[in-house]
């Protein structure tokens, strides 16, 4: 039971650092969806904990169009999670959550823009290439 209230918890924390953060304030969706990410690693979750890097990886994309000066930064480590998360998911066959692909489509087109198709391609690879326990590490680090 306390294992079903814990899953539940983090998945409002999740959805609420979302929420915060696509109302602007960056900091408390990444704490909030953090806190999910890391609850979903006690549980050995991995489709969910994929969600969280995803998840993060759009606070970066927002946190890019709100700080320009640190735009390239936060693009690079988007682009990074989005393609360690894409490979998660084809790992374990989870597909994207169809509820947020318009927002998973945006955030490409604006990261292909902001790193240039090349560099977009390089970063998404190399994410892809990285363990998945790495990829939940660097979302967890990402600010």
């Amino acid at each position: 039971m306390c294992f079903i209230i814990k899953g539940g918890i983090a998945v409002v924390l999740h959805n609420l650092g979302a929420v915060v953060g696509r109302q602007g304030d960056l900091d408390r969706g990444y704490r909030l969806t953090k806190e999910a990410v890391r609850e979903w690693q006690d549980m050995g979750n991995k489709e969910l904990i994929l969600q969280g890097v995803e998840t993060i990886a759009s606070l970066l994309v927002m946190e890019a169009a709100a700080r320009p000066e640190f735009a390239g930064a936060k693009y690079r480590q988007a682009a990074l999670l989005y393609g360690g998360a894409e490979i998660g998911r084809e790992t374990i066959k989870s597909p994207l959550p169809g509820g947020t692909r318009r927002e998973y489509d945006a955030a490409q087109v604006a990261l292909k823009e902001g790193l240039g198709l090349d560099r977009y391609a390089a970063l998404w690879r190399e994410g892809r290439s990285l363990p998945q326990e790495t990829i939940a590490a660097r979302a967890l680090d990402a600010e």
